[in-house]
């Protein structure tokens, strides 16, 4: 579900990504640090007003999401953003539009986790995304389930099967989206695409939820070779650039990192303003990365210099 948060100004507009129970609640903070100027929309999961079928795969997620996106800016380029676990639709929103011939900027990720959650499912790579569905990439994530699990990601055993929950999981699973919905609702800080006092608006954002959450957690990411940038809380930047870590094969094209104190709750909270201002900077330098990016598939160079053992340009703010 599609929520223009603001449509005024000249620039690409972003369209960001919510987090893993379907809800993107930071617009009104993002859309007052990032001025009138920047267009932006708030893309949550779909089914959270009743008007779509809820969706809990990604591939019957991102025709969608797609759509919405083409429906509101039919042209001319624009950015695509996700939180959180939002990071996996957004790279495949990115990587289908620009097969498509789309002008899309750099990704922007704010604090994705450091490994997907479908690496603990042994049976995940069966099931690639359509979109890149190749044997290499799908051989790719092979090897970095295998190095998950061998960092200590759960196995399969320890992790219900998602998509043929039983009916007791079933519930226990919406009453817990539910629950955590009214908690996202009780931070004033946060716009809720719905209202959490109407007990209709309340199930299908929960049940939304749950297919979200079963959609993200399910996905298999397979390489992006486009330019992104990301914005980490400094605790899951060790994950990150830690060089056994899945985010160096995931993401081989050109790279800006910014680094922000504290954890993944702190960013979206009391950080959430910093957070604003660093998608603002991502924003203002995505051009000169993607000529970057640019450059080196014409000069078939290295996508980014190594230093060190991460190879990315990094930006720590206080």
């Amino acid at each position: 579900m599609l929520v223009r948060v603001q449509t005024s100004g000249a620039k690409p507009p972003l369209f960001f990504v919510h987090g893993l129970h379907g809800v993107m609640p930071l617009g009104r903070d993002f859309a007052d640090v990032l001025g009138p100027e920047q267009p932006l929309y708030a893309v949550n999961a779909n089914g959270l007003d009743g008007r779509r079928p809820v969706t809990n795969t990604m591939r019957d997620t991102l025709p969608i999401y797609m759509e919405e996106i083409e429906e509101a800016r039919p042209a001319g380029p624009i950015v695509v953003g996700g939180m959180c676990d939002g990071a996996w639709p957004a790279i495949e929103i990115a990587r289908a539009l620009r097969l498509r011939g789309r002008q899309v900027g750099p990704v922007i990720l704010a604090d994705p986790p450091v490994m997907a959650r479908s690496y603990a499912s042994q049976d995940a790579a069966h099931d690639p995304v359509p979109q890149v569905a190749d044997d290499a990439a799908i051989e790719v994530t092979r090897k970095l389930q295998e190095k998950a699990r061998n960092a200590g990601a759960p196995t399969s055993r320890d992790t219900p099967d998602l998509k043929n929950l039983k009916p007791e999981l079933e519930r226990q699973l919406y009453q817990q989206v539910q629950k955590q919905m009214l908690a996202y609702a009780s931070r004033p800080y946060l716009s809720m695409p719905f209202d959490p006092a109407d007990a209709n608006q309340l199930h299908l954002a929960a049940l939304a939820g749950v297919g979200s959450l079963i959609a993200l957690c399910t996905h298999l990411p397979t390489p992006f070779p486009g330019p992104a940038q990301l914005i980490l809380s400094d605790r899951r930047a060790l994950g990150f650039f830690h060089r056994e870590m899945p985010w160096h094969v995931l993401l081989p094209g050109a790279r800006m990192v910014t680094v922000l104190p504290g954890d993944h709750i702190d960013l979206f909270g009391a950080g959430r303003r910093h957070v604003a201002r660093a998608i603002k900077f991502m924003l203002e330098q995505g051009p000169r990365l993607q000529s970057l990016a640019d450059l080196r598939i014409r000069s078939d160079a290295p996508t980014i210099p190594r230093s060190g053992a991460s190879g990315d340009a990094v930006a720590r703010q206080a």
